[in-house]
């Protein structure tokens, strides 16, 4: 019985390695172009370059006194922060979704799917703070004349962008998730299908 399992979820009739948590199946190789038409790939890149600009131009918006644009320090540590950790983020994802075809253990692929659920929607949660903060911040203390202001309001503009991507990467990966939880209802998710026993299996057909 396990072995018959283990053969059809490898030829995809229980979901198997092939669908799970939305993997394209483990084929051993890396595939630049399947990587880039992933719908998370492409956001997450936006993401990525937005959180370039929020951080980018929150830093180099001060004058040689070190003031920050927005009249308050705080306004432009949180700023850096969250923009900074957010590329950390996106980058680091970008990784995972570069080799996720290839682990072919339906748990880890499971962990790597909740966690950018959590990551994605507590940075689009910090991201509207962000946003609420900086324009707050810039609307009572700003300076009208002051010589970064297209940094300051460019840094708003992208945080408010953010939100946006943030919350498309949840739902991408909540997607993926739900698709997963039904691929488990009928596959073992703790079986390495890429093992020498499902390889045994699938040889003594």
């Amino acid at each position: 019985m396990e072995e018959n399992v283990c053969d059809d979820a490898g030829r995809g009739g229980y979901g198997g390695p092939a669908s799970a948590y939305g993997s394209g199946g483990a084929t051993g190789r890396f595939q630049a172009t399947d990587f880039l038409k992933k719908p998370q790939v492409i956001v997450r890149l936006f993401g990525l370059v937005f959180s370039i600009v929020v951080f980018g131009c929150i830093i180099s918006q001060g004058d040689e006194k070190g003031r920050c644009g927005y009249g308050e320090h705080g306004a432009c540590g949180y700023g850096i922060f969250v923009g900074l950790t957010a590329f950390l983020i996106a980058a680091t994802f970008l990784v995972f979704d570069g080799i996720f075809d290839n682990i072919s253990n339906i748990m880890r692929r499971k962990y790597i799917v909740i966690a950018d659920i959590m990551t994605a929607s507590v940075w689009s949660f910090l991201y509207f703070v962000c946003f609420c903060y900086l324009t707050d911040s810039w609307k009572r203390h700003g300076e009208v004349d002051f010589w970064g202001k297209s940094r300051v309001e460019a840094a708003i503009a992208f945080s408010f962008f953010n939100i946006g991507i943030f919350v498309a990467l949840t739902v991408l990966a909540v997607i993926r998730y739900r698709a997963g939880v039904s691929d488990d209802l009928s596959i073992r998710p703790d079986f390495d299908y890429s093992s020498d026993q499902f390889a045994d299996s699938r040889g003594g057909q």
